[in-house]
């Protein structure tokens, strides 16, 4: 019998997604900030000292304070430098296919009293080719 690998949730130092495809701003503004979400998302990596993983699935999770449209689409900006940050912690060797899948971000809806947004990114040790 094969035991599940479990899931480990990372909580993100942000309330609200840094990035959006939507995002207009001076080309080293955002390479700034891109810079800067990598940074930070690979420091919680390190943190968490999650060793090494042949494969891994990451998703993506945004929980804001209140209710609105919001599109899912818009936060892979913030995803990718995410998904660098885990490489360059040594997660894994590259955020290619072959050792990452990365799943469509989801926005979740706020619960009563909520008080701030919150990131969080859910990794699981997987097989190549595994769900």
């Amino acid at each position: 019998m094969t035991r599940a690998a479990a899931t480990v949730r990372l909580a993100l130092p942000w309330d609200r997604p840094p990035l959006s495809l939507n995002d207009r701003m001076p080309r080293p503004q955002r390479d700034a900030l891109v810079a800067k979400v990598r940074r930070d998302a690979g420091w919680v990596a390190k943190a968490a000292r999650l060793g090494h993983h042949d494969h891994v699935t990451v998703l993506l999770r945004y929980q804001p304070a209140r209710r609105g449209r919001r599109d899912a689409d818009n936060l892979v900006a913030t995803l990718k430098p995410i998904a660098d940050a885990l490489v360059d912690a040594g997660l894994v060797d590259d955020d290619d296919p072959a050792h990452m899948t990365k799943h469509m971000p989801v926005i979740d809806a706020p619960t009563p009293g909520q008080r701030r947004g919150r990131l969080w990114i859910e990794i699981t040790p997987t097989r190549k080719g595994q769900p």
